[in-house]
């Protein structure tokens, strides 16, 4: 008995700092950091759930075997590839009861860990890890192999995704291409280049033409007769291509200011007021506000395939012009999966295992920058909701036990 008092006592007292004392992270790469033959069976209550890019995180307060809680940062994949799952943005709220099963972190002292599979307060069994997502997008696309897709008989509407000139569904695009005729400086940049200075860890997206080769579901449509608009999974703004010239320019910007006109069966875009950005051209290589970008859009017989021929300009980067074609294919409409990127979010993907894999387990430690738009530190009632939830399932748990046991 004076076992379990002193157990209560622990947990109290780590609810009062935990609700006193707001919560750091501890940084490293994850996806390198986790140990795939260490894999753990946890439950705990949840204290966060964000359900945003680049890839969806929980907190959750676990009771160790010392009686001691730790909240552990537990990191899912992106939303699109949850949603594949059967996840959505409601699976989780602060205060709810999870079991989940995920590899630990290297570091046995780091709470943090990845996740196969959970359990929801419900009782629902949901998947969760990179094998399970691929399993199920070859699932899905199993099912809807025979499913026939309305071809699209005018450019301008349909919903695509990037193949490669192969009919593969994922062409590279993780490193920079090797064939661009660059600058001196440029070359230097991009021969240097680290996927820690990718943009979208900062949540910052490109603007065409690297945006528009990148691994999604876009989805065109027109609206009236003036402009195409083109959206995309996780986009927090969309593309529009003004089919003449009344729209104001406004001021430059990463997408810049696109003006299209038809001819014939082609799409003609042309593309300028652009600022100087990072990676603006394709991975590893910037572009400045002197880019200028040409797309030549046309479909294929069937109306299953569009593909586009991109030429750009820019001097501050390229010594010529360069051009590259790319292709995307035909597949079912349906809803984009918006889930606007979290700077919290991002800080964790970059920090937490995305890239340095031989950095190691225990290094680079340090708390998660703050920011107003949305903290990880929960709220005092949400802090204290989540741990009586987890007070009172210790004690269920002691007095089942029995006294002295």
């Amino acid at each position: 008995m004076l076992r379990n008092r002193a157990f209560l006592a622990c947990l109290v007292g780590w609810a009062i700092v935990a609700i006193a004392i707001p919560q750091t992270c501890l940084a490293h790469h994850s996806h390198a950091s986790l140990n795939i033959e260490d894999v753990r069976l946890y439950q705990g209550v949840v204290s966060k759930y964000s359900w945003r890019a680049p890839h969806v995180f929980l907190r959750v307060n676990v009771v160790t075997e010392d009686g001691s809680i730790k909240e552990y940062m537990v990191e899912a994949l992106n939303p699109p590839a949850m949603k594949a799952l059967g996840w959505s943005k409601e699976t989780f709220k602060p205060g709810d009861l999870i079991t989940w099963e995920g590899p630990h972190d290297k570091d046995p002292d780091r709470p943090y860990a990845g996740i196969n599979w959970a359990e929801t307060p419900a009782g629902d069994r949901l998947l969760a890890g990179a094998t399970d997502f691929r399993k199920a997008r070859q699932n899905i696309a199993a099912s809807i192999a025979n499913v026939p897709v309305e071809p699209v008989l005018a450019i301008g509407t349909g919903s695509w995704t990037r193949i490669s000139a192969d009919g593969s569904a994922h062409p590279p695009i993780r490193k920079p291409a090797t064939d661009w005729p660059l600058t001196d400086a440029a070359e230097a940049a991009m021969q240097n280049w680290s996927e820690d200075e990718n943009p979208m860890n900062n949540c910052v997206y490109a603007g065409p033409p690297r945006n528009i080769v990148s691994l999604s579901n876009f989805k065109w449509s027109r609206p009236d007769d003036d402009k195409i608009i083109i959206d995309r999974d996780m986009w927090d703004e969309v593309r529009v291509i003004h089919l003449g010239d009344a729209a104001p320019r406004g001021e430059p910007s990463s997408f810049g200011y696109s003006v299209g006109k038809f001819e014939g069966d082609e799409l003609i875009v042309e593309t300028d007021n652009f600022i100087d950005e990072p990676w603006g051209m394709y991975t590893g290589i910037d572009s400045t506000a002197q880019k200028k970008l040409t797309e030549r859009y046309w479909l294929s017989d069937d109306g299953l395939r569009l593909n586009v021929r991109f030429t750009v300009r820019d001097p501050g980067v390229l010594t010529a012009p360069y051009t590259y074609t790319h292709q995307w294919k035909r597949v079912p409409d349906r809803d984009l999966v918006k889930a606007p990127c979290s700077l919290e979010s991002a800080w964790l993907y970059k920090t937490a295992g995305y890239s340095d894999s031989s950095a190691s387990p225990a290094a680079d430690r340090q708390e998660m920058p703050d920011t107003t738009e949305e903290t990880w530190t929960s709220s005092v009632v949400v802090r204290s909701l989540s741990l009586l939830v987890l007070l009172i399932v210790v004690v269920a748990v002691i007095r089942r036990k029995g006294p002295g046991r």
